[in-house]
């Protein structure tokens, strides 16, 4: 099991659309919009197998037109997680909130749902190697609608307490 703090950033690009129809598919209700996104904050592990997260996220929309492709977010959720006895780990989090803080949309706060990660321990538990390469879809409602994405993942998250 997993304890203590970690500080972490991580990488994230998102498809986004409308709507997205379930695997095998994944069919996109339009055009997806293409979201980069750099994560950082910490993860605070429990040994019971709960945790947190707290943090922001600086997203770049990679095909907006006419509108700010940049909007800074803070974020945060509460998670579960279980650790395997050759040292992989999966989490899920539960809504993951966020408040638009900078850029297009400031004020706008939301939650996203379905956000799901893998990963592996390592170092004696000093170190996690994040991602998510599943192609499971995500949820965001925001106070200005709703939309479906897939994302994939990739990030590092060091033991600080």
């Amino acid at each position: 099991m997993l304890h203590g703090e970690y500080a972490f950033t991580l990488l994230r690009t998102c498809a986004t659309t409308g709507a997205i129809s379930p695997s095998p598919d994944f069919v996109f209700s339009a055009t997806p919009t293409v979201l980069e996104t750099v994560l950082r904050g910490i993860l605070r592990y429990r040994a019971d197998g709960t945790g947190s997260l707290t943090g922001e996220a600086l997203n770049i929309s990679a095909t907006a037109s006419g509108i700010s492709p940049v909007q800074l977010v803070t974020i945060e959720s509460t998670l579960t997680y279980s650790v395997s006895p050759d040292g992989t780990f999966t989490q899920e989090f539960a809504p993951v909130d966020f408040t638009v803080t900078a850029g297009r949309g400031i004020g706008v706060t939301g939650s996203n749902t379905g956000v799901s990660e893998q990963g592996q321990v390592g170092l004696g538990g000093r170190v996690l190697l994040l991602s998510d390469t599943a192609p499971n879809i995500e949820n965001s409602v925001t106070t200005a609608g709703s939309s479906d994405r897939v994302c994939i993942r990739s990030g590092t998250a060091l033991k600080v307490r």
